[in-house]
């Protein structure tokens, strides 16, 4: 059994009529008949975006480059203090923070002085790629104060960096110390045993007696075991001194820019021309809403 052919129906939405459409031409009409309050309101508004541009406290900004220092493992093998990515979380930490502020003689408390809220507000820190080189940034209100504050904050870090390292710095301290004990009894040792040696002729003439042979034998134990002590107390003179030798520290100056970075009178003024644009075409559209 055949059936007809469908129709092809064109499916209308009652709810939707011309009304409900937005016509273009009738806006751009709106704006050419108001043209002229639509140029006022832009360089009114780029007027006062100019004023508080102005009238904001400028912000300068400081930046330096830290390497980060090494220190001796529990195996006394020379490692970072800590990885760059660690050393910028630190940057971020109330506690490494707090102290900087407090070399400033500023207060903790950002809600009480702008100092410390832009302090806390503009401390960056960032990693340089395969390197162990962090770089901090800092702002100020002057470009003295961003400096003096970057400052503070690199101290705090090297403060910081010095804490961690003081335990490694102590037990290479201990063991350079038992070193040096062991190497005196063992020097008295050598000592006893040469000078037995000596007054039993032993050294002068090949020993016969068992006792000297064993003598002969415990002296050269003894100048191995000097041999080996020394070969320790270098290295570990080597650990204390690479501590000293690469500390954390900064190796780029602390420099501040001599333009202020905020506020930037060219975004300042392209901010208010659109906002007065948009303000504009919103005072034309309401004087002839009659007409959409």
């Amino acid at each position: 059994m055949s059936h007809p052919p469908l129709k092809e129906h064109t499916i209308l939405n009652p709810a939707v009529t011309e009304d409900d459409f937005i016509d273009l031409s009738k806006i751009l009409d709106s704006l050419k008949r108001n043209w002229l309050i639509l140029f006022a309101c832009i360089i009114a508004a780029m007027i006062c975006a100019a004023i508080l541009a102005n009238i904001l406290p400028s912000r300068w900004q400081a930046s330096a480059t830290m390497q980060i220092g090494q220190m001796p493992s529990p195996i006394n093998a020379i490692i970072p203090i800590e990885e760059p990515v660690q050393a910028i979380e630190r940057v971020k930490l109330r506690e490494l923070q707090s102290s900087a502020l407090t070399a400033l003689k500023l207060p903790l408390d950002e809600r009480v002085n702008m100092h410390t809220s832009l302090f806390k507000a503009t401390i960056n820190a960032s990693a340089i790629k395969n390197t162990n080189f962090i770089q901090i940034k800092l702002a100020g209100f002057s470009p003295s104060e961003a400096e003096k504050n970057l400052a503070a904050a690199a101290q705090a870090l090297i403060a910081s960096h010095n804490t961690l390292v003081l335990p490694a710095k102590n037990r290479l301290t201990r063991q350079l110390q038992n070193n040096t004990k062991k190497t005196a009894d063992a020097e008295a040792e050598r000592k006893k045993l040469f000078q037995l040696l000596a007054d039993s002729g032993s050294l002068k003439s090949t020993p016969q007696f068992a006792p000297n042979i064993v003598a002969i034998s415990l002296l050269e134990n003894k100048e191995a075991e000097l041999r080996s002590l020394m070969v320790e107390k270098t290295s570990l003179q080597n650990l204390l001194e690479s501590i000293a030798i690469y500390p954390t520290k900064i190796i780029d100056a602390v420099h501040a820019d001599y333009r202020p970075y905020f506020p930037k009178l060219s975004l300042f003024l392209a901010a208010g021309a659109f906002l007065g644009l948009l303000l504009g075409l919103g005072i034309a559209l309401w004087r002839d809403r009659k007409l959409f």
